[in-house]
């Protein structure tokens, strides 16, 4: 495998500066579950707001490489926060960096932070949150930014990885619709063999017949439809995250 440098810079200001005050347009993004996907050459400008504030992003590799984070301040002037960061791997655990600034050895750190990781094939997340109870230094904003080179994860990979959970989602919904419209044409059919000879019941459940079977119509389409959506993530994904 080719090794590949990217490089994160994470900048963060105070709440102490009123103009740079501005709404998180990455929230919610407090998980693993909501991270934001990182693309390459874009500015991330995230804000923690209260000391149990996190925010989540997430990059996909597709195979050895090393990653550089940075965090400094966004002013370019003296930090004394403790706002934290940490790579988490595809295991569920904490990247330990292999080497960079001071702080560099903890399993996490705190601005101003140069750290290397070597990462293999899979999904890494990068979490920021306050460092500590003092919300004088903690809360505030940064800047997040993923700098690319020329082999960095293809950022049609990054965005069908962001697509591919929701489209299994669409393809589970519209399957579990059509497998309930099938069984109540099932039932409604089975209730008209039972009341043929009361015409006022029969009619009754022959309307419900006719409803289901119209909706059968409509969802068998839009369950076609997402599994179309699915397959071309799928291949999207398979194609950029051939070994390089």
């Amino acid at each position: 495998m080719r090794n590949v440098a990217i490089t994160a810079i994470i900048a963060a200001a105070t709440l102490a500066i009123p103009a740079l005050a501005l709404a998180d347009p990455y929230e919610p993004n407090d998980s693993a579950m909501q991270a934001t996907p990182l693309h390459a050459g874009l500015n991330y400008y995230g804000s923690i707001d209260t000391i149990v504030d996190e925010d989540w992003y997430v990059f996909y590799s597709p195979g050895t490489q090393q990653v550089v984070v940075n965090m400094t301040n966004a002013l370019h002037g003296p930090w004394d926060g403790s706002q934290d960061i940490e790579v988490i791997g595809p295991n569920g655990y904490t990247v330990r960096p292999s080497g960079g600034s001071s702080s560099a050895t903890a399993v996490w750190a705190t601005m101003p932070f140069t750290g290397y990781y070597a990462v293999s094939a899979g999904r890494y997340y990068v979490r920021v949150w306050a460092g500590s109870s003092d919300p004088s230094k903690d809360l505030g904003l940064y800047d997040l930014r993923l700098v690319p080179s020329d082999r960095f994860v293809d950022q049609g990979y990054v965005d069908a990885i962001g697509r591919l959970a929701p489209a299994q989602q669409a393809v589970k919904d519209a399957q579990t619709a059509v497998n309930t419209d099938a069984g109540a044409i099932t039932k409604d059919k089975a209730m008209m063999r039972r009341y043929v000879h009361q015409r006022p019941v029969w009619r009754i459940w022959h309307r419900r017949l006719l409803t289901a079977q119209h909706k059968l119509s409509m969802d068998k389409p839009a369950l076609k439809s997402a599994q179309a959506t699915l397959a071309g993530i799928q291949t999207a994904i398979n194609a950029d995250s051939a070994p390089f």
